[in-house]
């Protein structure tokens, strides 16, 4: 049996790659497609501009490092081990401690986010 994971890692990856070289991800078959001015019409009204990081959750950090690294050519730029107060309450959980590792690729950066502590 294939890993959900991963199949739904690299679905997110690929449309993040779409979305990075201008290209748009494939219409799906049961989605309306918009008409172009209603897709411009929201395009001028939107807020965000830009997307600084995304942040996944893996259970794995290891392994997780080896495919960004190895399969899609990311670069390691940080690796830290975060926890306290401030991160409970971000959380809403008690005791959490967390590790975040920062990878790059071009202008592109994702945090994997390992949960230390059992939830």
């Amino acid at each position: 049996m294939k890993n959900p994971i991963k199949i739904i890692s690299i679905a997110f990856l690929t449309l993040t790659i779409l979305i990075a070289i201008g290209r748009s991800p494939p219409q799906a078959q049961l989605i309306k497609p918009y008409s172009a001015n209603t897709y411009l019409a929201q395009k001028q009204t939107s807020l965000v501009r830009e997307v600084d990081t995304i942040g996944i959750t893996v259970s794995d950090m290891e392994q997780a490092i080896a495919f960004y690294t190895d399969a899609l050519s990311f670069i390691k730029i940080s690796d830290v081990e975060v926890y306290g107060e401030e991160y409970e309450q971000l959380l809403g959980l008690f005791g959490v401690r967390l590790r975040l590792v920062r990878m790059q690729l071009g202008d592109e950066v994702i945090e994997l986010i390992q949960h230390l502590t059992t939830l």
